[in-house]
C-alpha cells in the first residue's frame, strides 16, 4: 500500500524492487511502472492510498529479502 501524506493529489511512482540472498547481496533488481502494478488511476488522492500488485516470477533460488523503494523517472 502506497500513502499519500500530501494535501495535493500525485502522480503514481514507479518502484525500485531489490531483492537479496540471505548475506544480503543484490540477487536481482527490477524498476515497476504503475502500468506494471495495475495503477487504476495513475494517481494517488490527497491523503489517499493504493493498493499496488505486481505478479513476479523469481527464479533465484537464493532470495530471501527484498528492498521497495518509490520514485519518480
Amino acid at each position: 500500500v502506497l500513502f499519500n501524506q500530501s494535501d495535493q493529489r500525485v502522480r503514481m511512482p514507479a518502484l525500485d524492487l531489490r531483492l537479496s540472498d540471505a548475506r544480503g547481496e543484490l540477487a536481482a533488481r527490477r524498476v515497476l511502472s504503475a502500468a506494471e502494478m495495475r495503477a487504476a488511476d495513475g494517481a494517488v488522492a490527497p491523503r489517499g492510498e493504493a493498493t499496488l500488485r505486481a505478479m513476479l516470477r523469481i527464479e533465484h533460488p537464493a532470495v530471501s529479502g527484498y528492498e521497495v523503494t518509490a520514485f519518480y523517472p
